[in-house]
């Protein structure tokens, strides 16, 4: 899910609000800002990413083989407060 319309500050605390205040676990706020990381004398650009390109700030959720719709509904219910929260302190 693009993270787009949030501040890039704002996306680096994502993850954190999520698990700490709405207990979601499973979640990776991915930011392309298109450093490298060198692992082994292996340089990576955008490490964690899906891609070398950079792009916007997104999220991704980890989903289970066996996951119930209800599960399924709770964490969106969850991503739903946790913007809104974000959007009321920033003003977004």
């Amino acid at each position: 899910m693009s993270l787009s319309t949030i501040p890039i500050e704002d996306c680096k605390k994502l993850g954190g609000i999520l698990f700490t205040r709405y207990k979601v676990t499973g979640t990776r706020v991915i930011i392309s800002n298109g450093n490298v990381t060198n692992i082994n004398g292996i340089e990576i650009k955008n490490f964690g990413s899906h891609t070398n390109v950079s792009i916007i700030p997104y999220i991704t959720v980890a989903a289970g083989v066996g996951m119930t719709k209800n599960e399924v509904e709770n964490i969106v219910q969850r991503l739903r407060e946790c913007f809104c929260d974000v959007k009321n302190r920033t003003g977004i």
